[in-house]
């Protein structure tokens, strides 16, 4: 029988599917983060040219040919205020990317006036994953940022 003056704390068991795609998603980061360590110092130093252009408050937009370590330095480096990103997704921008039908269609990104990206991150990470794709995209720049509120 049990001692009706103690109380029973329940512990909250995560659902192991959820576990698993958290741990899975985990995973894919560190390989993403790994590619952009590998960037070179000229991708590096691309990258941070248009960070810096997103910075300057120029507005307008510029056509780029960015690597697979391009595409993961700009995700790990500028991309901190974004919708959720679903490591899903990634992986199959990446298959499609690597399977020969992702296909430029006009439809670029942007970077917010903070150097950050603003709606690009799901192809950046794609790519990142991906064999060997460049990504040709137009990104628009001078979108300000405001914090939700």
């Amino acid at each position: 029988m049990s001692d009706p003056t103690k109380t029973k704390t329940k512990t909250k068991t995560k659902n192991p599917l959820k576990l698993s795609a958290e741990k899975k998603a985990a995973a894919i980061r560190v390989k993403i983060e790994n590619r952009a360590a590998s960037a070179t110092v000229v991708e590096v130093a691309e990258c941070q040219a248009i960070v810096a252009r997103a910075k300057s408050g120029f507005r307008g937009t510029g056509d780029y040919k960015l690597t697979p370590a391009m595409c993961a330095w700009l995700f790990v480096h500028a991309n901190h205020y974004n919708r959720e990103w679903s490591s899903t997704k990634a992986e199959e921008y990446c298959r499609r990317m690597n399977a020969g039908d992702w296909e430029y269609n006009g439809v670029g990104g942007s970077f917010y006036n903070t150097g950050d990206v603003a709606d690009i991150q799901h192809r950046l990470s794609g790519c990142a994953l991906s064999d060997d794709y460049t990504l040709e995209v137009s990104i628009a720049f001078g979108v300000r940022f405001r914090i939700p509120g």
